[in-house]
């Protein structure tokens, strides 16, 4: 869960760092648990805004949320695709 103050939305991306065995989906839910956006492959969702951070990935199965929110609660939610099971990390940075 991520939190942020002040006036000014923040942005945020999150990219999980798979180590290749299984493929992953992402989520982010809003502080209500409704589903904010959902990713299971950088390249299908959002690629232009992804491709104009300094923090593209280089596997092309990593999944990827760039959002501008408001301050509140949030939470990333990383699963296996198909449910399969593995050990993964989610990274969250303010792009401002």
């Amino acid at each position: 869960m991520t939190e942020a103050s002040g006036a000014v939305p923040t942005q945020v991306f999150a990219a999980p760092q798979p180590d290749g065995s299984f493929p992953l989906v992402l989520e982010l839910h809003g502080s209500s648990g409704a589903l904010i956006l959902r990713n299971d492959n950088w390249k299908d969702d959002q690629r232009a805004l992804i491709e104009n951070t300094v923090f593209q990935p280089s596997d092309d199965r990593e999944s990827v949320i760039v959002a501008t929110l408001p301050p509140a609660a949030y939470t990333a939610i990383l699963t296996g695709k198909n449910n399969t099971t593995g050990v993964a990390l989610v990274d969250v940075f303010n792009l401002q």
